[in-house]
């Protein structure tokens, strides 16, 4: 979350589908998380989780995830450097936006998992806590973006958010209301 100058609902959701707009033509996915997609009154950032399309690696026939071009919109949404991500295997890149309000994309890079990363950037943080108790209990943890068993280290699909909470026992709440869940689970 930013400690900078915070943004109408109106304004930040205006300012995530110019986004979403300039990257959906080059990724296979991607969607708005964060307090946009929580509907939080104000907001200090926008994050938007998304999965890279392949491309050819050059090598032995391989793909891989295009991040180039990811960091290259960045770069020209802020009109100069990233604040994060310029390796190649950068799991985030961060700007700032001449607006004033910080972008975050988070990429799904293999061995992470859609549902995994969308719920956590999703959030709220107190949310993400509570979930990674409950998932160390069950004999899980949550690594790089994707949960596997704790004792064997075999992944634990969470394609979906709904894998991921039910992964912890818990229901999967719209994003405006998962702040229950906080209240309402105590086992």
């Amino acid at each position: 979350m930013s400690a900078g100058p915070k943004l109408p609902l109106a304004r930040a959701r205006e300012i995530a589908d110019r986004l979403v707009a300039d990257l959906a033509p080059v990724v296979t996915r991607c969607e708005v998380a964060g307090s946009v997609r929580r509907e939080k009154e104000l907001v200090g950032d926008i994050e938007i989780v998304i999965e890279p399309r392949e491309i050819d690696s050059g090598f032995l026939g391989g793909t891989a995830p295009d991040v180039e071009i990811l960091q290259a919109l960045a770069r020209r949404w802020s009109g100069a450097s990233l604040e994060k991500g310029t390796r190649a295997d950068a799991r985030q890149i961060a700007a700032m936006l001449p607006e004033g309000v910080k972008v975050e994309l988070y990429l799904v890079l293999p061995p992470a998992q859609w549902g995994s990363i969308l719920a956590i950037r999703t959030g709220p943080a107190e949310l993400g806590r509570f979930v990674m108790e409950r998932f160390k209990r069950r004999g899980l943890r949550h690594v790089n973006g994707h949960l596997e068993n704790a004792e064997t280290g075999a992944l634990v699909p969470t394609a979906t958010e709904e894998d991921y909470f039910a992964a912890a026992g818990l229901p999967c709440l719209p994003p405006q209301r998962r702040h229950e869940l906080l209240g309402g689970f105590h086992g």
